[in-house]
Order: structure tokens, then C-alpha cells, then sequence
């Protein structure tokens, strides 16, 4: 307490010896005044609320003022310092705690007005003088925090509002600052709780609804947050605020719902550009951002750009980790991009964030399956074909790459000729695979090749090259069958079939 509060407790040293409602009354305002100094304020509040009932005088309603004080109920304190000032005008300690109690919900030219009267009747009380400075201090203080505040500088002005609240603890401006602070550092759960409490103070404050609409905002909960902001703007159909943040939340919906909209009728590219607009809206609303990323990866995905639905998925993910749509997703781009590795852990970290999910694990099956087939021999690349190529297309592209590769070609050539009888023996085996369907399906299905039961199997390359060309009515390189109108070869060998190993010479008519 200050100076004024050394002598705390009025007392009453004319007693009357009889028991009138005077002498219970100081009774009770000297049991107050003990539960006071052993800091029992409640049952102090009760000591000299009973004092008051048998004796409405000053010196008890400004006890009972200071009590209400250190409960921090600084209205009541004020009610009571008024009463003790209607029945002594004069009461300098009932100015002074008068000040302190408007200073608390930050009155401050009330709390300057409360102790220039205490001044009038005692010019020199010390603590008056200083309680008055202090409200000057503090009004240049709120200014400092106002222009942090105008800058967005959240983290600066923190520490000069946390300073002000020893003095002004209820100050409900300054408590809106804080929100506003919370909100700029994106403590949004903070700042919901925060804003509850100020709102059952006052529930038409609009720029506490519009704080909490944001904070509503920035947690998903995009319906609540426009209540907020039309709240607000019935209370108060110009606050700038308000009427930003709703515009803002319009037209993020209204952009998602088009590229959702324009997803759905396969316009891939619309929908692109309906995501990307909205991203433009909020570059602080990372919930709604994260969802718009992965939106946006799927329409790029059926777009076929994999590379850059990768990175609006890793975008995603960068905002929320937890995030397992985004990360079954980017295993899709992955197995489309094959890097199938890459695709099974992220099923495997999708399928971990939620356990249940059946197209989790079900991916999770296809991704390991194509990471194990990878691992494989892949026949469609040796024939540089699209795995969904027909048997039309099959057949040229063997024809294509035969001629390409058969090693008689390449005999005087620079190519190694071990290299050219490598690369036509693999040739060969991709198209006794993927020329008959029912082998072509089980390999597609992921069995190994060994374990196909290839018919062609140990078959000489350059037979099935002559069966080949031969069921197709003409011969290879020449008019006739073989090479330059009747060649022949000089060796059968291949990989051991023939007896034996060793180089392979191929010999032209």
C-alpha cells in the first residue's frame, strides 16, 4: 500500500459503553482490520460489510473500499469510495484509493481528477503526487504500444503491456491489446481463451469479436469466424476490421468451391488456378492454406504434372505435419514419378497417422508391391513402351529394337558387341513376356520373371528373332531371311545354351 494506507483503518477511539449499533459496528471494523492484515480479505469483506450495515460511515465504506481493492473488484471499490466521499466530502484516503481503483481499469483521467482532489485538501500527500505521475507515465506508455501495435510489432509491445498491468490490471483496452499481441504471434488457442473472458465482460465489443474471429479463423473454424465478424458489424457496420475479415473469408470459400467445382468436371487447369487465387487471400491462414495445397496437388495430379504436385504437397505438410491426406498424396506422385520408395514411406507414415483407414493400408500394399517390381528387370523399358501398351504396339516396338540391337549389326560397329548380344537377349525375354497376355498379367501383378514359366525359356534370342520376322512374311536386315539376303550364323550360344560361353561371331552372307 502507499504512504496513504500506513494508517490503513479509520478508528474510533470515542466508544460509547453502551451497546448501540456504533460500538457493534467497530466490533466488526476491528475483527476486519485483523482478517485485513492477515491477508484474509474475504472474510475482512464480510467483517466490515456487517460494520456498514450497523454504521454507514466513511471510514468504513473506505475500509471496506480497500478490501475490495485487494480482491481486484474494482467497481465495488469505487461504488464504496464514492459513498465514503458522500458522507465526507473531504476524505483525502477515500480520493486516494479512489484513483488507485480508477487507475486499475485504466480511468485514467478519473484516477488524475480523484487524486488532484485529494491534493485540495492536503497539497503536499506524496502519495498523490505520485500516483498522478504515474498516470502520465502510463498514458505515454499505451501511446508506445498503440504504434507497435499500428506496425504489427507483436513481440515488442508485449513486454510494455505485461509492465502496465501491474498498475492497471483490469484495464480492458489494454487487455484487448494482449489479445490482439496473441493473435499477431498466432497463439490462436491462447487467444480464444483470452477473448471468452472479455466478452462476458462485454459481449458487443467488436474488436474483441472481431480478435476472436480471427482467431477462429486461423483454427478452421471458418463458419464460427463469420458469425463473429457479422456480430460485429451489427454492432458496428464500419469497423474496418470486421468488414475485411469477412470479405477475406467470402472469398477463400468462394475460390475453393469454384476449383473444387471445376476439379470434379475434370478442368484441371481451372481448378489450378481457382486454388492458386486462393492462396493469394490468406498467407496467414496456414489450416485453410495446407488444405488448399493439397487440393491444388490433386488437380495438378490429373494434370500429370507429378514434379509440382510433389511440391504442393510437401507445402502441405510443411504446415502441418499431421497432415496424412497430403502425405498419401504425395505417395501417389511419387509411385506415378517411381520413386517408389519414397511412395511407401509416405503411405506408411499416412497409414500410422490414421490406422484405420483401409485406402491407407490398401496404398500402402500397392506401393510395396510396385517398390518390389522395381526391383525387377522392367520389360516395358527394354522396349521403351508405355505400360499400357497394346499387343500392336508390343510387336513394333520388339520389331524396332530387334533390328536395333541384333548383334550382327553391330559387328564392325563401335558398340561392344557383348554389350549389343546383352541388350538383344533382354529384347527377346521382354517379348515372350509381354507378347503373351497371361504372362504379361502375372508379371504386371508383380511375379518375378523366374518365376513365370516362361515357355520361352531357354530359347535362343536370334530363333525367336527369326520366328518372329518370319510369321510376319519377311526377313531382317535384307530381302531374304537373315542379314544381307542369306546370311547365317556362326554361333548359337547365348548366357550358356548353346554348350558354351565365350564371344559370339556373327558372320554376313
Amino acid at each position: 500500500m502507499e504512504e496513504e494506507d500506513n494508517n490503513l483503518f479509520e478508528d474510533d477511539d470515542n466508544q460509547n459503553p453502551s451497546e448501540s449499533d456504533e460500538v457493534k459496528a467497530e466490533r466488526f471494523k476491528e475483527k476486519g482490520n485483523e482478517q485485513y492484515k492477515n491477508a484474509e480479505y474475504t472474510e475482512a469483506l464480510k467483517s466490515y460489510t456487517k460494520a456498514i450495515e450497523l454504521n454507514k460511515a466513511a471510514h468504513l465504506y473506505a475500509n471496506r473500499a480497500a478490501t475490495y481493492l485487494m480482491l481486484d473488484n474494482y467497481q465495488s471499490a469505487i461504488s464504496d469510495c464514492n459513498l465514503a466521499l458522500s458522507c465526507d466530502p473531504k476524505f483525502v484516503k477515500a480520493f486516494l484509493r479512489l484513483g488507485k481503483a480508477y487507475l486499475s481499469i485504466g480511468e485514467l483521467d478519473k484516477s488524475v481528477e480523484s487524486l488532484r482532489k485529494a491534493l485540495e485538501y492536503e497539497p503536499h500527500n506524496k502519495s498523490a503526487k505520485e500516483q498522478i505521475k504515474l498516470c502520465h507515465d502510463i498514458r505515454d506508455k499505451k501511446t508506445k504500444i498503440n504504434e507497435l501495435l499500428q506496425e504489427q510489432k507483436w513481440r515488442a509491445a508485449e513486454p510494455h503491456i505485461i509492465g502496465l498491468f501491474e498498475h492497471c490490471p483490469s484495464w480492458h483496452a489494454l487487455r484487448v491489446d494482449h489479445l490482439q499481441v496473441t493473435i499477431g504471434k498466432r497463439e490462436y488457442e491462447k487467444g480464444l481463451s483470452m477473448s471468452v473472458k472479455l466478452l462476458r465482460e462485454d459481449n458487443s465489443d467488436v474488436d474483441v469479436l472481431s480478435l476472436r474471429g480471427q482467431a477462429l479463423l486461423y483454427t478452421g473454424s471458418l463458419t464460427q469466424a463469420t458469425k463473429h465478424f457479422q456480430e460485429g458489424l451489427r454492432n458496428d457496420p464500419d469497423h474496418r476490421s470486421c468488414a475485411l475479415f469477412l470479405k477475406r473469408v467470402r472469398n477463400m470459400e468462394r475460390l475453393k468451391s469454384e476449383g473444387n467445382e471445376a476439379f470434379k468436371a475434370g478442368n484441371n487447369q481451372e481448378a489450378i488456378r481457382f486454388y492458386s487465387e486462393a492462396l493469394d487471400v490468406d498467407k496467414n491462414n496456414d489450416n485453410f492454406n495446407s488444405v488448399l495445397y493439397c487440393n491444388r496437388a490433386a488437380a495438378k495430379m490429373a494434370a500429370k504434372e507429378y514434379e509440382s504436385a510433389v511440391e504442393d504437397c510437401d507445402a502441405a505438410i510443411k504446415i502441418n505435419p499431421e497432415y496424412s491426406k497430403a502425405f498419401a498424396r504425395r505417395a501417389q506422385c511419387y509411385l506415378k514419378l517411381e520413386k517408389y520408395e519414397e511412395g511407401v514411406r509416405d503411405y506408411q507414415t499416412a497409414s500410422e497417422l490414421e490406422p484405420n483407414s483401409q485406402d491407407y493400408e490398401s496404398g500402402l500394399k500397392h506401393a510395396q508391391l510396385e517398390l518390389k517390381k522395381s526391383k525387377r528387370k522392367d520389360l516395358y523399358k527394354i522396349l521403351e513402351i508405355s505400360k499400357n501398351a497394346d499387343d500392336d504396339e508390343i510387336r513394333k516396338a520388339y520389331r524396332r529394337q530387334a533390328l536395333k540391337w541384333h548383334p550382327d549389326k553391330h559387328h564392325d560397329a563401335n558398340v561392344d558387341q557383348k554389350e549389343a548380344e546383352k541388350r538383344f537377349k533382354e529384347i527377346g525375354e521382354a517379348y515372350s513376356i509381354l507378347s503373351d497376355r497371361q504372362k504379361r498379367q502375372r508379371y504386371d501383378s508383380g511375379v518375378d520373371i523366374e518365376d513365370l514359366e516362361n515357355p520361352h525359356a531357354g530359347m535362343d534370342p536370334n530363333d525367336l528373332f527369326q520366328a518372329f520376322f518370319n510369321a510376319q512374311g519377311g526377313g531382317g536386315f535384307g530381302g531374304g531371311g537373315g542379314f544381307g539376303g542369306g546370311g547365317h550364323r556362326g554361333h548359337r550360344g547365348h548366357g550358356g545354351h548353346s554348350g558354351h560361353s565365350g564371344h559370339h561371331s556373327y558372320h554376313y552372307g
